[in-house]
């Protein structure tokens, strides 16, 4: 698959990628972080080629968390996972970091705890430590709630709002469009390589034809009203509640 993307910037604080499988999704990511070289043209960070940067300072930037924590994950203990990453950097205060990122994930009664005899949710609590722990100004996750319960979801979702708010940006891979509907500042819709669409969630669930080529089911609480007839845009419940108290006012 060839990925041909012109003049694509993205400002938004919290940035959702969607599309079908084989849209390019992955791809995209793994361009942003400079694990893969683009054949033409340039990727820019804060005005500067991004080829051009040193290989420390790339991670010292961005972090990438992968969709399956098995493919990141390969030390004997937990602490040890994250203090790994953190010493690759040359950072300071090594295990202070580590401490701190996996308390924010909810890890830190794990520390001795060899990875693979965590749970596969709490081995994505794991390796998304791993990257807090280094602190980058930008965070890219690869369908972060595929092996997350609904508990760690919410922490997580919650973390990437703090993050969000506190001058980082976080760019999300994700097909769950209840989640997409109600975090996502914006959201750039991949197919064949291309990007199609660049907008808001409430523009994306309004392009029935945008929908469709994405392979994109609207938010729960829409599929509902549309069985009763109500075919306009909710984004919540509570976004759904509003609207009908407005229209019975």
């Amino acid at each position: 698959m060839k990925l041909t993307i012109e003049q694509l910037k993205i400002k938004n604080a919290l940035t959702t990628i969607v599309g079908a499988n084989g849209s390019g999704k992955s791809t995209l990511l793994k361009l942003l972080l400079g694990l893969y070289a683009p054949s033409q043209g340039t990727i820019s960070l804060e005005g500067q080629d991004l080829k051009a940067l040193p290989i420390k300072r790339k991670l010292e930037m961005i972090g990438l968390v992968f969709q399956n924590p098995n493919d990141q994950l390969f030390n004997a203990t937990v602490l040890q996972e994250v203090t790994w990453s953190v010493r690759q950097l040359g950072l300071p205060v090594v295990e202070q970091r580590a401490k701190a990122a996996l308390t924010q994930v909810g890890l830190e009664a794990e520390l001795t705890t060899n990875p693979y005899d965590l749970s596969l949710s709490k081995r994505q609590l794991l390796a998304i430590a791993t990257i807090l722990a280094i602190d980058p100004a930008i965070y890219l996750f690869d369908e972060p709630f595929s092996y997350l319960d609904f508990p760690a979801q919410q922490r997580i979702t919650a973390l990437m709002r703090q993050l969000s708010e506190t001058g980082h940006q976080v760019i999300v891979v994700t097909h769950d469009m209840d989640w997409l509907a109600t975090q996502s500042d914006e959201i750039l819709l991949m197919n064949q390589g291309t990007i199609q669409f660049q907008g808001t969630p409430a523009a994306l669930f309004t392009n029935h034809d945008f929908m469709k080529m994405g392979q994109i089911a609207p938010p729960r609480v829409m599929q509902i009203a549309q069985n009763f007839g109500d075919y306009e845009v909710y984004l919540s419940i509570e976004d759904y509640l509003e609207k009908i108290q407005q229209k019975n006012l």
